[in-house]
């Protein structure tokens, strides 16, 4: 990936306004990690409006990283999709590879208030 991460992608479901934020929480190094670096879990909140105001959930919180995201060091909100007041947020995860990074997807769901 190259340049900085958007840590913002607004949408509109039902005729409102609402933002997705993402933030990247640093877990430190990481002696598991064939080249030894710091890894990173995510935050994913949602809010209302367009910019954000209101703090109406938050989707996905990192405690630790998940052995299914193998030294991820940074993360992109790609998509996002609606159906009702379900909520799917498509999140691009790239970790240390054989030759470089690799981008893998991860989907954070929810529901809408």
């Amino acid at each position: 990936p190259s340049g900085p991460a958007p840590s913002s992608l607004g949408f509109e479901a039902g005729g409102r306004p609402y933002t997705l934020l993402l933030r990247e929480l640093p877990f430190g190094p990481s002696q598991d990690c064939p080249t030894p670096g710091f890894v990173r879990g995510l935050e994913l909140q949602l809010h209302a409006g367009l910019p954000p105001s209101r703090l109406l959930a938050v989707l996905q919180k990192d405690t630790r990283l998940p052995a299914s995201r193998f030294c991820a060091f940074t993360y992109r909100l790609a998509q996002v999709r609606v159906l009702g007041k379900s909520l799917a947020v498509f999140v691009a995860v790239y970790r240390t590879g054989f030759e470089g990074p690799d981008r893998r997807w991860m989907v954070v769901t929810g529901r809408l208030p």
